[in-house]
C-alpha cells in the first residue's frame, strides 16, 4: 500500500490542490503554487497566510473512499 498526501485550500475565486509523497511535501507544494499564484495576479507573496485554512488527507493506494472515509464491511448476523 502507498500513501500520498494531497493537500487543498479554497479562495473565493479558486480551488488549490496539491499532492506530496509526504505531509510536508503536499504542503510544501501548496505554499509554492500560492505563491505562483500571487505572483500572476500582483498579490503580496504570503496573501494566503491570513486567510487559508489548508486541509491535508492521506490517502492509500487500493482503498475505496465514500464521503472521505474508507467504506467498511459490515458483519453478518
Amino acid at each position: 500500500m502507498v500513501k500520498i498526501y494531497y493537500a487543498h485550500a479554497e479562495s473565493r475565486n479558486f480551488s488549490f490542490q496539491a499532492i506530496g509523497s509526504t505531509y510536508n511535501e503536499a504542503i510544501g507544494t501548496l505554499h509554492k503554487g500560492l505563491k505562483a499564484h500571487a505572483k500572476q495576479y500582483n498579490l503580496e507573496p504570503k496573501w494566503f497566510e491570513s486567510w487559508a485554512d489548508i486541509y491535508v488527507e492521506e490517502i492509500k493506494s487500493g482503498e475505496c473512499l465514500r464521503d472521505g472515509e474508507q467504506i467498511k464491511l459490515m458483519e453478518a448476523v
